[in-house]
């Protein structure tokens, strides 16, 4: 049988992946923080599509981590062929003024561990000249987001890295996905300490929905999958706009939300 990890598994887009992937016929592996949540995701995983779901608690934030699952997930002895790279996380705020230990967090979970986790497990997949690797990048990565600068900046590393290695890996086998969702209807944005404002209550997508879009997208082997019309017409208009204008649009979306919450 073959397997998926999906890290930050227990809840939001993770989660919905996870179910995409077990409908599609695959066993799990659940990575996140919180044993309870992961237990109740492993038991409505396995209700509902009769895979098999193993979890993990674990906090990738955290130095070694990632090797400590590998070992344990060598132990197993079984194919992992697909790695969803979705744990993540962002804080609201002057730079300055946020603490360096939920900075230094931010960027170890969302790049240092993401990248640890595709260095372990891909020459595995290369060796089997089979395997698929979707990373959780996002609309974020098209631009820079003054009030959550290490946030944005960790999304378009992964964006760029994983545009970089579906590049190499052409004719391995092996492909490399990044999906960008826009503000999406998780509890991701309660935890930035971000509110709501009009702008984000119109383009608001559900996890649901967006999961699917990017498990389509990973299966069909595209290099970027952008849900919705409306987020894939904003990642090219920044990129022509003049960079001053981008700025403090974002700017002042992000003060909104602030306000807002």
């Amino acid at each position: 049988m073959a397997y998926a990890i999906v890290t930050g598994g227990s809840r939001g887009i993770g989660l919905e992946i996870a179910k995409q992937l077990a409908g599609r016929g695959f066993d799990l592996i659940l990575i996140a923080r919180n044993g309870a949540d992961l237990e109740k995701a492993k038991k409505g995983i396995e209700a509902e599509f009769g895979t098999k779901a193993t979890i993990i608690p674990k906090d990738l934030s955290k130095r070694n981590a990632v090797a400590g699952i590998h070992s344990q997930i060598n132990k197993m002895k079984i194919n992992v062929e697909i790695l969803v790279n979705n744990a993540g996380y962002g804080d609201y705020g002057k730079f300055g003024e946020i603490p360096w230990e939920k900075l230094e967090g931010e960027m170890e979970l969302n790049n240092v561990a993401l990248v640890h986790m595709v260095k372990l497990f891909l020459p595995e997949m290369l060796a089997r000249k089979s395997g698929k690797i979707l990373n959780l990048s996002s609309t974020a990565a098209f631009q820079p987001g003054p009030l959550m600068a290490v946030y944005y900046a960790t999304k378009a590393f992964v964006l760029s890295f994983s545009q970089a290695l579906s590049c190499e890996l052409e004719g391995s086998g092996v492909t490399i996905s990044a999906l960008c969702p826009g503000v999406t209807n998780t509890l991701f944005n309660a935890r930035a300490g971000l509110g709501k404002s009009r702008v984000t209550e119109n383009a608001m997508m559900e996890p649901d929905w967006a999961a699917k879009i990017g498990v389509d997208g990973l299966f069909a082997g595209k290099r970027v999958v952008i849900p919705g019309l409306r987020n894939k017409i904003g990642a090219k208009l920044v990129r022509i706009m003049p960079e001053g204008i981008v700025l403090k649009a974002v700017k002042k979306i992000m003060e909104k939300r602030k306000r807002a919450g």
